[in-house]
């Protein structure tokens, strides 16, 4: 990593941090880039922007994409574009092939075809973030930290599925840098312009949040900062010619890349507006709150194993502070770098606490500025901390095969079995057990050893864990609704879907593996009779009377949904 004692700053060669970056980000992707093939389409959020690719590839509009026919303006189109722009037309067309084999062939297929784009943006995110911790603190918060992102469990479970929030986590990262790049190397020209075009993007990922992750804790910090100056910048001159020009380009950038599409939309619907306003507030009254206001702090253990070195960081901060006065020049300018990582990580997690909706795959963000805490924490972490470190490591390493072998915690594959056999669960327990041992020696002389093994370890075990967690439902490794698309390939290959559920739409994996949209007609009533067979399908609760055939329907098949059921009815 350059050495532990690296500056910060520009005055290092490019060389080193390109080949650090890019390395990273490389042995990252391949290492997880097998996996993408494991899981069926069983996330709802990914199966939102598939379904949304896949209505593209059929045919459908791309400058404003559908959802089950539906313009879907709640969200905006980048990375719908981006992964239709990678699906293979052939394999739309064998998704419908009357051969289930080369059905089922065409959806492996396509769960890498849709997936690589979003790793490789994950990936990307890693050789920025390398970029942004280098910049900060030196090479070893900049390699350290981008190998302690990337092996966290937030990073890792976001990371194999094609989502917005792993585009967003890249252009906000990116964002970051620059305004990095312009506040502790004073280069204007990059900071101000970057920022605007990754803002741009950020926009064009997920709307206005990424502004709350970039702008909102980068102007804070500034204010900050002028209480706590630099000695060392406290003398130099603002370039406000530079400033001007560079931030009138920057918002040019950002409107023309990120706003030209919600101003097309606008003009074209109505509704557009209240659409955003509820969704950018989170404040749908169709909706209930997805958590309490504590729930990012319940959600923490996202951030293992590194969570305690994470917490080791801030701490730290908050002890610079306190000691402002006492610290030379030379440890106050690294003071002010760090928190600005720290910045970062809480100050928008704070204001994102007090939105009604809260989900634990909105932390994937912070998983960057938190490998830089990280990083710092254990560059200056005794033996005491690497013990409590390792132990973490330790238990997450041979919890997995342990307890899969069990089949504790609702760790069993569909059929009831565990995930892993006995002899598996065993074998993969010594192995881990041993690697682990031989890195934990290695490290107490070296806290590069530490990072590197760490994060060796856990690439390997979560790819034991997603292994184990593609033959369950509560991994989310396989589709609920896949056993009902094969029943209706079976026996009505040409039927229309309806979902006729009362109080929320059936997964829309179902959409995707039978190749066609599910209309939602609200009632029976709407369906007309076409010359197709069709299939209806409503929710039956496990408290709740059986649901009796509607008239000139007949039963057809039912799957589990946790202790409710999924019911199928057809009209031939």
């Amino acid at each position: 990593m350059g050495g532990v004692a690296g500056n910060p700053g520009a005055a290092d060669s490019i060389r080193p941090r390109i080949s650090w970056a890019m390395g990273i980000a490389l042995v990252f992707f391949m290492a997880m880039a097998p996996e993408l093939r494991w899981m069926e389409f069983s996330d709802g959020i990914e199966n939102l922007n598939i379904e949304t690719a896949l209505e593209m590839r059929r045919g459908g509009p791309w400058l404003v994409p559908t959802l089950m026919g539906d313009a879907r303006i709640r969200k905006p189109p980048l990375n719908a574009w981006i992964t239709a722009s990678s699906v293979q037309p052939q394999t739309v067309r064998d998704m419908s092939n009357p051969d289930p084999n080369i059905r089922k062939d065409a959806w492996v297929r396509l769960a890498w075809q849709v997936r690589w784009p979003a790793l490789a943006a994950a990936c990307l995110t890693l050789a920025f973030a390398c970029e942004l911790g280098w910049t900060l603190l030196g090479p070893f918060a900049g390699a350290g930290g981008a190998i302690i992102a990337g092996t966290m469990l937030t990073f890792s479970q976001q990371a194999r599925w094609a989502t917005t929030d792993v585009h967003l986590g890249l252009w906000v990262t990116v964002a970051n840098l620059c305004l990095a790049k312009m506040v502790f190397e004073r280069r204007i020209w990059l900071g101000l312009i970057g920022t605007g075009a990754a803002l741009g993007l950020a926009f064009m990922s997920k709307g206005p949040v990424g502004l709350l992750m970039t702008v909102v804790p980068v102007t804070v910090f500034a204010i900050g900062r002028k209480y706590l100056a630099s000695p060392k910048n406290a003398g130099a001159r603002i370039n406000w010619i530079a400033i001007s020009i560079g931030s009138l380009i920057g918002l040019i950038l950002f409107a023309a890349i990120g706003l030209t599409w919600f101003a097309y939309v606008a003009s074209h619907n109505a509704n557009s507006w209240l659409v955003w306003m509820l969704e950018v507030m989170r404040a749908d009254p169709s909706e209930v709150a997805s958590a309490h206001w504590y729930q990012y702090i319940i959600e923490l253990p996202h951030f293992l194993p590194w969570l305690p070195l994470i917490l080791v960081g801030l701490w730290q901060v908050g002890r610079m502070v306190f000691d402002w006065r006492l610290l030379d020049p030379k440890r106050r300018d690294r003071a002010l770098r760090l928190m600005y990582a720290a910045t970062l990580f809480v100050l928008p997690l704070l204001i994102m606490s007090f939105f009604r909706d809260r989900k634990p795959r909105y932390l994937y963000p912070f998983a960057i500025p938190a490998g830089i805490l990280a990083a710092e924490a254990i560059r200056n972490a005794g033996r005491y901390l690497l013990t409590i470190h390792w132990g973490v490591i330790l238990a997450m390493a041979i919890g997995y095969p342990i307890m899969g072998a069990l089949g504790v915690f609702n760790m069993v594959r569909v059929d009831g079995q565990p995930w892993y056999s006995t002899a598996f669960g065993i074998s993969v327990t010594v192995v881990m057990a041993m690697v682990v041992a031989v890195f934990i020696l290695l490290s107490w002389k070296d806290r590069q050893v530490a990072i590197i093994g760490s994060g060796a370890v856990m690439l390997l075990s979560l790819a034991i864990y997603v292994w184990g967690a593609r033959r369950s439902l509560s991994g989310n490794g396989v589709s609920e609704m896949l056993p009902l698309a094969q029943v209706i390939w079976e026996q009505y290959p040409t039927a229309e879907a309806w979902d006729l559920t009362e109080t929320k739409r059936i997964p829309t994996d179902l959409a995707i593996y039978l190749n066609r949209p599910t209309h939602m007609p609200r009632t029976l009533a709407r369906i007309r009779r076409n010359g197709l067979p069709q299939v209806i399908v409503m929710l039956q609760r496990q408290d709740a009377s059986l649901i009796a055939p509607p008239q000139g329907w007949t039963y057809l098949t039912k799957v589990p949904r946790d202790k409710d059921w999924w019911v199928a009815f057809v009209r031939e």
